[in-house]
């Protein structure tokens, strides 16, 4: 990632911390033998909101290797990107909650060999929609849901999650992800909401990946969330 980035984003995470009372960061990895997805993200709510209620803005920084089969070759693909939307959540009542963002971002896709038929290929700037729900139908039990894409490159990404638990979650996972070129498809069980100290949560995943025709592969995953106040 460019110097020039990575310090705009220490300088916007920092601002944004100053005007917010209360607001999260997200650090995270998911690794297997031949990808990887690393990311840094920051929410915090706009003025006059709050986390869950009321306007919000998402600052997103994240790298992903991934490789995928075409007919005369296998393509090695390495992507960065910046991001930044601007979203709403709320509940309608104590037991479902939702969220949209809206915004834009700019990614440099990277490919060995080239693939002619990538719309992903080079550096774009890319609008980005996403979404987010989650039902609780009781205190052990949730289902949630979180999809995003950038349609001028075709590109989407979709989770499906079911909880169980009251301060520790536990429960399966499914990943979908791609654009025309490729789609990986993920399957994983999670643990989440460990509280390890200093308003920092962290969970652990680990499960199994498919890629246009490739062999499944193994996966392991960490985040960690810090709430700052």
């Amino acid at each position: 990632m460019p110097k020039k980035i990575l310090l705009f984003f220490l300088f916007f995470t920092i601002s944004i911390h100053t005007k917010a009372e209360e607001s999260i960061i997200l650090f995270g990895v998911e690794k297997e033998k031949e990808a990887g997805y690393y990311y840094l993200g920051h929410i915090a709510p706009l003025q006059n909101s709050k986390l869950g209620a009321g306007y919000v803005q998402r600052f997103w920084l994240d790298y992903n290797n991934f490789n995928y089969n075409l007919t005369t070759s296998n393509i090695d693909a390495k992507a960065k990107g910046v991001s930044y939307a601007l979203g709403y959540q709320n509940s309608l009542n104590n037991n479902f909650s939702y969220a949209g963002f809206i915004g834009a971002g700019i990614r440099n896709t990277d490919l060995s060999p080239n693939d002619p038929g990538n719309k992903s290929e080079g550096t774009k700037i890319n609008p980005m929609i996403i979404i987010e729900a989650e039902q609780k139908f009781n205190n052990f039990y949730k289902l949630n849901f979180n999809a995003s894409s950038e349609p001028n490159v075709e590109s989407y990404w979709s989770r499906l999650r079911f909880s169980f638990g009251e301060t520790i979650k536990v429960g399966p996972e499914f990943t979908i992800q791609g654009d025309p070129s490729y789609d990986t498809k993920k399957m994983a069980l999670f643990i989440s909401d460990i509280e390890i100290g200093n308003e920092i949560k962290m969970g652990a995943k680990i499960g199994q990946s498919k890629t246009n025709g490739s062999g499944h592969e193994a996966f392991i995953g960490i985040e960690f969330v810090k709430l700052l106040k």
